[in-house]
């Protein structure tokens, strides 16, 4: 579940993105004999493919994020799913990993897993600046006022100062441990 939400923030994929991927899906550095330090996710039935692009891509320059997918991804059949679970068990995971930390899991109240898309497009944009910038990599139309909305209201409603000092110490000592607790689990 960690893995899986981190893909969705840092990918700024949607819930049933997510979901569909499989191992061919993901093209990592060995995959096209490069030495750049980044991956690619490869979108197979974006969305909005009627109207826009029919397939899309994210590019991934996370160094955790590459280090660990390629470690889970060693040696994986090209047609496994990286998720072999339904959407709805998914969400229940999700659902409990969010509440352990004392956030509410009701849209428009807490976080939900779309809600990693929209936060992933505004800490984009908060350490860039930049909403053309966070539009491609989130692979928004030129045309769309979603991306705008989504930043405005993520920012505005920010759920941090209203947890309770319980929870906001757990994801203060969570924040802090994460790198090391994630490297110590892929073997590094």
């Amino acid at each position: 579940s960690e893995m899986c939400i981190r893909d969705r923030f840092t990918g700024m994929l949607r819930p049933g993105e997510t979901m569909a991927l499989r191992r061919r899906d993901i093209l990592l550095p060995d995959d096209l004999m490069s030495t750049r330090r980044c991956f690619f996710i490869c979108v197979a039935k974006p969305k909005m493919r009627r109207v826009a692009a029919r397939r899309e891509h994210v590019r991934i320059e996370d160094p955790l994020v590459l280090m660990m997918m390629e470690r889970w991804l060693q040696g994986a059949d090209p047609n496994a799913k990286l998720f072999p679970v339904s959407q709805s068990y998914m969400r229940l995971l999700h659902d409990k990993l969010v509440a352990w930390f004392g956030i509410p899991t009701l849209d428009g109240q807490g976080i939900t897993p779309a809600s990693h898309r929209a936060g992933g497009a505004t800490h984009m944009f908060l350490c860039s600046n930049s909403i053309d910038r966070v539009r491609w990599h989130g692979r928004w139309a030129c045309t769309s006022r979603t991306l705008e909305v989504y930043v405005q209201e993520v920012a505005a409603l920010s759920i941090m100062p209203e947890l309770s000092a319980e929870a906001r110490a757990r994801i203060a000592y969570m924040a802090r441990a994460s790198v090391s607790l994630l490297l110590e689990s892929f073997g590094s």
